[in-house]
């Protein structure tokens, strides 16, 4: 549903902290990373108990941070708001789980049904060719390659797929894939992931001609486009991966003994072949784009998760230092709803979170669909 890195590095610079004066010699400063920006709400402001003092006098030891008080306490509270980020994330998805709305859309689905004639060959003409996957953008979904077909002459034990973005001659990676069959489609699993990133761009999954032994055999069929009556149920199989991504056929020029494609990365796209291949494709739900551009809407929801984990921190600290006993009874108090009825901070968290979910539904309809209770009927 979403790459837990990826929001990480999005998310966790919402929770930030006040500098201490520079007239306060004896207090710790802290890594420029973690400071807030100019009209940023620090997290010393949600809760009086959680100054800068009372934290380091809490704060465990982490490995590989040095001896400095400073960096010591630096790197307790990144790792404690990256912490919260992961459960207020994790909170999110139970829910959303729980509803149902967190979901695969495609599961393993083929291109085609269809296999090609043997007597169709694709001519070798030192290429690379294959085909160009375009993810859609806007759907809030990641697309990956989970199953490659191939229908080749001869057996190609040492055959390698290779995989290039648009935006580079380089590839990103590549496969070994040994393919044992000849004649008819040999299935392998793979997994290759798609992420649509900053450049969207297009994804190129294929071979080069001269590194194959025999021939492909080809299928003539352009699935960019929806087949019609005469290729069996294929239009089921096209109208289950199209609204997430564009498929085409291409080719382009390869230079003996290099796997950097020359000229400037344009390649020429065809209407009547696959080359020889066929893919697996799945779909999910992957809302990190989409978290990371709505990220104001998590504040309050990440700053009360933090507080509570804080004030917890300082609750049941076994620590023996200048803590005093009163601070931790009050801490414990904090957390939880008081005698006169005002909510606790782990209440208060739970109704942040609450309105996160309201906040998100409905807005990414594939993966996020608002929840319907019935309909209500009254007079008008």
């Amino acid at each position: 549903m979403y790459n837990l890195l990826t929001l990480t590095a999005c998310l966790a610079p919402l929770l930030a902290f006040r500098q201490p004066p520079e007239a306060s010699p004896d207090e710790p400063q802290l890594a420029a990373g973690l400071l807030i920006a100019d009209g940023q709400v620090a997290v010393q402001d949600v809760h009086p108990l959680l100054t800068l003092a009372n934290l380091r006098a809490v704060a465990p030891q982490v490995p590989g941070a040095g001896t400095d008080i400073g960096a010591q306490l630096s790197a307790y509270l990144d790792q404690a708001r990256r912490a919260a980020v992961a459960k207020v994330l994790a909170a999110f998805t139970a829910r959303k789980k729980l509803t149902g709305t967190g979901k695969t859309l495609l599961a393993d689905g083929k291109l085609t049904g269809q296999h090609g004639e043997y007597r169709r060959k694709v001519i070798k003409q030192g290429r690379f060719v294959g085909l160009a996957l375009r993810p859609a953008a806007g759907k809030d979904v990641l697309v990956s390659v989970t199953g490659l077909g191939t229908q080749f002459t001869d057996l190609n034990p040492n055959f390698r797929l290779y995989l290039y973005h648009s935006s580079s001659q380089q590839p990103v990676a590549q496969y070994e894939v040994p393919r044992a069959n000849k004649v008819y489609f040999e299935w392998t699993p793979i997994a290759i992931a798609l992420p649509l990133g900053a450049d969207v761009g297009e994804y190129r999954l294929g071979y080069f001609e001269d590194d194959l032994v025999g021939q492909a055999v080809d299928l003539q069929r352009d699935f960019s486009q929806r087949p019609g009556s005469c290729c069996g149920s294929d239009y089921l199989l096209f109208d289950a991966y199209a609204p997430y991504v564009q498929v085409r056929g291409f080719t382009t020029p390869a230079e003996e003994g290099t796997d950097v494609l020359p000229g400037d990365g344009r390649v020429s796209y065809v209407s009547d072949s696959n080359f020889g291949l066929n893919l697996q494709v799945s779909v999910v739900c992957d809302l990190s784009e989409y978290f990371c551009r709505h990220k104001a809407l998590f504040a309050e929801a990440l700053q009360l998760q933090l507080a509570a984990d804080l004030l917890s921190q300082m609750a049941n600290t076994t620590r023996n230092n200048g803590l005093a006993s009163g601070v931790q009874a009050l801490a414990l108090v904090e957390l939880n709803n008081r005698p006169d009825y005002q909510p606790g901070l782990l209440s208060r968290l739970e109704k942040a979170l609450g309105a996160l979910d309201v906040d998100l539904s409905g807005i990414s309809k594939p993966c996020l669909p608002c929840k319907t209770n019935g309909y209500k009927v009254g007079a008008v």
